[in-house]
């Protein structure tokens, strides 16, 4: 009988790793074909059998002992380091499914969420076209509305009592305030559709966009004894500013309607233009109740709006959210401070200089809350792009 120091240890070696890879390659394949613990344990013991069947006649004692074949005792030393691996394959194997049941599971929540996701899409677009549709059908009558309440407030008309005058200038200030509510809610439907265009020229703010404006709201600001004043200092030219004026005139009117509505009556409502270097810095404020503390990093989101304290009155929520969009879609960031019971007041930012990374309409922007941070959203990835040219 053949002793193990006798044995061609290259010989030895080879059998130990054919029987080294045959287990490797048992384990990898019990696994995953075995559906149930109970058959698992199943499948080890057949690989059992099987192993024995190939030692037969042999005495396992003497074979442990080193005594025998070398075949025969690197079979056995194969069977004894399966065996040990088998408690480990089968907490594995247990593992192993648990995890195919997880993720079948995954996998059906993901297809379900997946056509939640497409028929919300489906239902928002639907949204959308008809909040469009509604706002825009709306606008015309409202206008006309507007205007003829006006040339009867005005006496063109005819005189009116003082009964009567009261009455027109009721239908007029609620008329203005159906206007921005549709304004609104159009601009909304344009900017979730990705129908509104952002086309940048060199834009100057105060003649092109400020003046204009305060010559629009001369009604508003009588009706609430309010003016509009640019303060000391404020630059009346912005070279190399480009923006896109129509765009730029909507999110100066939102600013100046806010600040009427919320300001205090009689007061001025202050702006300024100020040149930071790389941006130009707008800032709107005005006297009044202002905002809580706790309110103040949500009202730029959407469909978020605060009433007024002494009536209660509501607006649609949108003014700020849309005016976000189209600053920030500019490469610029908005944000907002507050003393309540004293002031509010409105900073936004502009990127000097014509970009070239160029948005072709304005995006909408996500709607989260915190957004009085000092950091700023897209302005540093302007001004890297200025920079490399």
């Amino acid at each position: 009988m053949s002793r193990p120091n006798e044995v061609d240890p290259a010989e030895e070696l080879r059998i130990r790793l054919e029987e080294l890879c045959r287990n490797f390659n048992v384990s990898l394949d019990l696994i995953p074909k075995a559906v149930s613990p109970e058959q698992f344990v199943d499948r080890v013991l057949d690989e059992y059998i099987s192993r024995f069947e190939e030692i037969p006649g042999e005495d396992v004692l003497s074979l442990h002992e080193g005594k025998g074949g070398l075949p025969q005792r690197e079979k056995l030393r194969s069977l004894l380091m399966f065996s040990t691996q088998a408690v480990l394959l089968h907490e594995n194997a247990r593992v192993y499914k648990q995890l195919e049941e997880a993720y079948r599971e995954l996998q059906a929540k993901t297809d379900e969420l997946t056509q939640a996701n497409e028929e919300l899409r489906r239902l928002n677009a639907q949204y959308l076209n008809m909040l469009g549709f509604v706002s825009h059908e709306l606008r015309s009558p409202l206008v006309s509305i507007l205007g003829f309440a006006e040339l009867l407030d005005e006496g063109i008309l005819g005189d009116l009592t003082k009964e009567q005058r009261e009455a027109v200038q009721i239908i007029a200030r609620v008329s203005r305030k159906l206007i921005e509510m549709t304004r609104n809610y159009l601009d909304l439907a344009k900017i979730e559709n990705g129908r509104m265009p952002l086309h940048r020229s060199p834009v100057n703010l105060e003649s092109d966009v400020i003046r204009p404006l305060v010559n629009e709201l001369e009604e508003q600001l009588r009706g609430r004894r309010m003016r509009i004043e640019r303060e000391e200092g404020s630059l009346e030219e912005t070279p190399d500013l480009w923006a896109d004026p129509e765009l730029m005139g909507i999110v100066v009117q939102n600013l100046f309607s806010n600040a009427i509505r919320y300001g205090r009556e009689g007061t001025a409502i202050r702006y300024s233009v100020r040149d930071e270097g790389e941006q130009y810095r707008i800032t709107v404020f005005n006297e009044g109740e202002g905002v809580r503390p706790e309110q103040l990093g949500s009202i730029f989101g959407k469909f978020v709006d605060i009433p007024k304290k002494e009536t209660k009155e509501r607006g649609s929520g949108l003014g700020l959210y849309n005016t976000r969009c189209i600053v920030e879609s500019h490469g610029g960031r908005i944000w907002a401070e507050s003393e309540y019971g004293r002031y509010f007041a409105v900073h936004f930012t502009l990127p000097k200089g014509q970009p070239e990374a160029l948005e072709d309409h304005v995006h909408l922007v996500e709607d989260r809350a915190g957004l009085n941070s000092s950091a700023p959203s897209r302005l540093e990835q302007y001004s890297a792009l200025r920079s490399e040219r």
